[in-house]
């Protein structure tokens, strides 16, 4: 993705996961939900921990891209919490803004591959 880290992660969030105000039930019968982000809290959280995520794979790897984001890098980061004595239930929190950025990740990836 090109512009800045910053800039990625919001629009991943944008094109890919924004799903306020559409109904659950909806998408759950297309089938297409796992990686939409449905309330206003949950958005500020999750995307507070990609942003996270993000510039400590910049800082560390030197990644510009958040396509460049890794599994192991995102253990890494999740492992730098733990020895930080984060709560278990912030720990899950992180654990599921995690999974929801590789899911929207992909979809990302998927519909610039159509295009």
């Amino acid at each position: 993705m090109r512009g800045t880290i910053h800039n990625q992660i919001e629009a991943l969030y944008h094109n890919c996961a924004k799903a306020i105000a559409i109904s659950r039930h909806i998408i759950k019968a297309e089938g297409n939900g796992a990686h939409m982000i449905h309330s206003d809290s949950t958005r500020s959280s999750y995307v507070t921990v990609w942003h996270s995520l993000a510039r400590h794979a910049a800082s560390v790897y030197g990644v510009k891209s958040i396509d460049e984001i890794s599994i192991h890098m995102a253990r890494e980061w999740l492992d730098d919490a733990v020895k930080r004595k984060v709560a278990p239930a912030t720990m899950s929190d992180y654990i599921s803004a995690i999974h929801k950025f590789f899911f929207a990740l992909r979809v990302n990836q998927e519909r610039r591959a159509k295009l």
